[in-house]
């Protein structure tokens, strides 16, 4: 009997070490994707959703830092991936989390420089070249077009630049998305870039 309970108690232990080590690989690993220690994270369907306190973000994963106009201020969301940060219009992600297009303000895509089918595929989908250091390329893919349904008063961000996703006069809407990416180019440093 006495040897029954020893053994539940060792293995209860183990199990514990077990579930500690684990949390502690799991923190861990959230932590080296992108850090910053003026945001704050939550999880939402998956994704690591990141609130800043302030307007600079760092990500040391991908090599970039972003500094955000004051304008800027409590209207963006960041959602970290491997490859890219999604920079979104808060209000209009928020009113609809899982859709992309029609809430995204620009991505910045950072992948290996060596790796040809990455910088294919960054390319692909749009991607501008921003840039390079000793080991990654980085990218921006500009949207900045925004669903007018999905924000109470679309005309309170004119002053970030975004603009209402339509086809109806297209010159003025490319014209317009020239200067939100130049806006947006301003914005993003690359650590340690190659000149």
């Amino acid at each position: 009997m006495k040897n029954s309970k020893n053994f539940s108690w060792q293995t209860r232990q183990i199990l514990k070490r077990g579930m500690a080590i684990a949390l502690l690989v799991c923190a861990l690993a959230s932590l080296y994707a992108c850090s910053s220690t003026n945001k704050e994270a939550v999880q939402n369907n998956g994704e690591k959703w990141i609130y800043l306190n302030d307007l600079h973000y760092d990500c040391d994963s991908l090599m970039i830092s972003i500094d955000f106009p004051e304008n800027w201020q409590d209207r963006v969301l960041i959602i970290e991936h491997e490859r890219s940060v999604n920079v979104f219009l808060k209000e209009a992600k928020e009113n609809e989390p899982d859709l992309n297009v029609g809430t995204t303000l620009f991505t910045v895509i950072s992948v290996d420089k060596d790796d040809t089918t990455a910088n294919a595929w960054a390319e692909t989908v749009g991607g501008t070249y921003l840039g390079e250091n000793e080991n990654k390329k980085v990218y921006l893919n500009v949207d900045g077009e925004i669903m007018p349904s999905l924000v109470k008063n679309l005309e309170d961000y004119s002053d970030m630049g975004v603009m209402p996703a339509n086809m109806e006069n297209l010159a003025a809407q490319i014209e317009k998305k020239e200067d939100f990416k130049a806006i947006v180019e301003n914005m993003i440093t690359i650590s340690n870039e190659k000149e």
